[in-house]
């Protein structure tokens, strides 16, 4: 097997433990292993695409043991999953016709904005015993951000979780639980709608 074969494996199996951990505490990933594929050659859309597989076979994982322990708040998945996976259809739609140079340009930003993201630290402590979604128009609030970030997880995904986690924590969902929203919807809600559209050329 040649060197540089052997090499980038063991770089893509690093790369995929490192954003394993991060994403099961609270989610950014794919912030190291989007621009990593990018670096070892893939053009950018399809590093998109590939980077997915990995997304959603931890989010499986993560989602089957939040099950098994009982933590999963299925009101909040119930807010969660209709506005984003209807974003996820649009922002999927929009990565399939974005030119790999304009894509690998927005994901640059994104980055750049996620490490401030990082430093600013927005999740924050939640009040104890609020396990449900908010009521009135708070909740209305909610579905149209999660609607947002289903755009954008359907677009880019990495990073995802972050935003996830800053609704769920905003309204008193501890960080616990708020992965436990996370792992299924940040997984599926971007997969379902690439897996549907048609393959680039």
């Amino acid at each position: 097997m040649p060197t540089d074969l052997v090499i980038t494996g063991l770089v893509l199996f690093l790369a995929g433990l490192a954003a394993g951990t991060v994403n099961s505490i609270a989610g950014g990933g794919s912030l190291f292993t989007l621009p990593l594929l990018i670096f070892l050659g893939l053009p950018p859309t399809v590093a998109n695409a590939t980077n997915r597989i990995a997304v959603l076979s931890g989010g499986i994982g993560a989602s089957e043991t939040f099950r098994r322990s009982g933590l999963v708040p299925v009101a909040w998945l119930k807010l969660a999953a209709p506005p984003a996976l209807i974003g996820a259809v649009l922002g999927t739609g929009a990565a399939l016709i974005v030119p790999d140079l304009a894509f690998q340009r927005i994901l640059s930003v994104v980055l750049v904005l996620a490490a401030g993201w990082l430093f600013w630290n927005p999740i924050r402590p939640p009040d104890a015993g609020r396990h449900f979604p908010p009521a009135g128009t708070a909740r209305w609030i909610s579905r149209a951000a999660f609607f947002l970030v289903g755009v954008y997880g359907g677009f880019i995904q990495a990073g995802v979780g972050f935003i996830v986690l800053t609704i769920t924590s905003a309204n008193g969902l501890d960080l616990i639980r708020g992965n436990a929203v996370k792992a299924p919807w940040s997984s599926y809600s971007p997969w379902l709608p690439s897996s549907c559209s048609p393959t680039r050329e």
